[in-house]
């Protein structure tokens, strides 16, 4: 949901995943919180609500972001690690 947030042009708020980690960069294309933190949380979010020029960086460099998760790019990624497990 983080990355399809960014892909539409909204401003991330989000709790660190593990898959998330491979595209997420705190304080450039999302703001993060420790998960289970709602003081963070709601901190969070009162920045991107506070703060414009905040907001459109993390709108900016959430779109370029999504932008290069392609689907191309994707399959490519799948394919480098299946072919490295050996099992096809």
């Amino acid at each position: 949901p983080p990355l399809e947030a960014m892909a539409v042009g909204t401003p991330v708020v989000m709790s660190m995943t593990e898959g998330a980690a491979e595209y997420a960069r705190p304080g450039e294309n999302c703001l993060s919180y420790p998960a289970g933190d709602v003081a963070s949380l709601v901190a969070a979010v009162r920045r991107v609500r506070s703060e414009p020029e905040l907001r459109r960086r993390l709108v900016e460099e959430g779109l370029r972001t999504a932008a290069e998760r392609t689907w191309d790019r994707a399959v490519e990624a799948f394919r480098g690690a299946v072919a490295a497990s050996g099992k096809i």
